[in-house]
């Protein structure tokens, strides 16, 4: 909270806030904190790019519509991703506005959900959909429970018919 406020007083909006919490996160692992990292490989529309993952207990973001858990990364993780001409007030086809809240207030996030993550080093494919920030971020922020045990339940509740699967155009 302490940060938070802080980023607040100074005029912070939410996306900045995310960004400073993604600060916080790198220091204290330099200081040797124990922090669960993870580096995620995302493919969409025939390019991919690594990720550099923090798990952040406080980002509990969801899809409103398909429920998934949502990355939080900034423009710059993403950049090889995106179209050349990316504007955040003319989204390319496939993404949408994420409605996020945070200490500072309510905004939007563009966000997409990218055909496939990945584990670097192998391991079971994630489904989540990754939100943008302008802001420069050293790592990308995971959802809480963002669990591959969750991640299993989900495509097995696809592949039994229980769930469709989300479709973005594209």
């Amino acid at each position: 909270a302490g940060l938070c406020a802080l980023l607040e007083r100074q005029g912070v909006g939410a996306s900045g806030c995310l960004a400073g919490c993604a600060l916080m996160c790198a220091l204290m692992c330099r200081q040797g904190k124990a922090a669960k990292k993870a580096v995620l490989r995302v493919h969409w529309k025939g390019k991919s790019c690594s990720l550099s993952c923090l798990h952040d207990t406080g980002n509990a973001l969801r899809h409103p519509v398909f429920g998934l858990p949502v990355i939080v990364a900034g423009e710059n993780q993403l950049r090889p991703l995106l179209p050349a001409d990316f504007s955040r007030e003319n989204l390319p086809v496939g993404f949408s506005l994420l409605p996020v809240k945070t200490v500072q207030g309510k905004g939007l996030l563009p966000c997409f959900c990218p055909e496939k993550i990945v584990p670097d080093g192998g391991g079971d494919a994630l489904c989540a959909w990754i939100a943008l920030t302008p802001e420069k971020m050293p790592y990308a922020l995971l959802p809480r429970d963002m669990q591959l045990k969750e991640e299993r339940r989900w495509r097995k509740s696809v592949r039994s018919g229980k769930r469709k699967t989300p479709s973005v155009p594209g």
